[in-house]
């Protein structure tokens, strides 16, 4: 398996020579469960429906906070092991990245892992780019509620996207895991 590295384009790379340097598909999903085991554990706490990635065939969790110093810290699971295994690279490659690290990934850029199996890549495409969307959703909520002062964590319950990428998020705001009566409205608004 891939040793860690210092920038998210750098972990990005040697992911994608990981995966290609298997050539054969059932290998490349052997490796994906590989990963699947290292997932480091997920709170049984975070298990919320607020916490759900959505668009997944399968059932994904995800958890996501800022810490002290801008780094962005997101713990994951799922209870199909492949996902498991596309969501602990993630994990490998964002977790502790700046937020705009996180947000310059595109899906293009997994590609070259090369997963899946002909018959089922949609799905697992769709797993991918939902789970890095996700991800970098609750990076922009994060990183607006930084640039706010607020002393939130925050997340997305409702988000609504158009094909220009513009969002509505309607946040709901909770502080030591209750859920206060603050609600804040957001608007992105992506300029072409």
């Amino acid at each position: 398996m891939v040793q860690p590295s210092s920038s998210v384009s750098e972990k990005l790379q040697r992911l994608g020579f990981e995966f290609r340097s298997l050539p054969v598909p059932i290998d490349r999903v052997r490796r994906l469960l590989q990963y699947a085991e290292i997932l480091p554990p997920f709170d049984e706490s975070w298990r919320i429906q607020e916490n759900r990635v959505k668009g997944c065939t399968t059932q994904v969790w995800l958890e996501a906070a800022m810490d002290g110093n801008g780094a962005m810290r997101f713990r994951i699971d799922s209870d199909s092991e492949i996902t498991k295994g596309f969501c602990s690279c993630l994990i490998w490659v964002l977790d502790g990245a700046a937020a705009e690290e996180v947000l310059s990934v595109k899906a293009d850029d997994l590609v070259a892992m090369n997963v899946g199996l002909p018959s089922r890549g949609n799905s697992r495409v769709n797993a991918w780019n939902n789970v890095l969307m996700s991800m970098q959703r609750r990076t922009e909520v994060l990183v607006e509620e930084r640039r706010r002062g607020g002393d939130f964590e925050c997340v997305p319950s409702f988000i609504c996207c158009n094909q220009a990428q513009s969002h509505w998020f309607v946040l709901i705001a909770r502080r030591e895991r209750a859920f206060c009566e603050k609600v804040f409205f957001c608007l992105r608004l992506n300029l072409l």
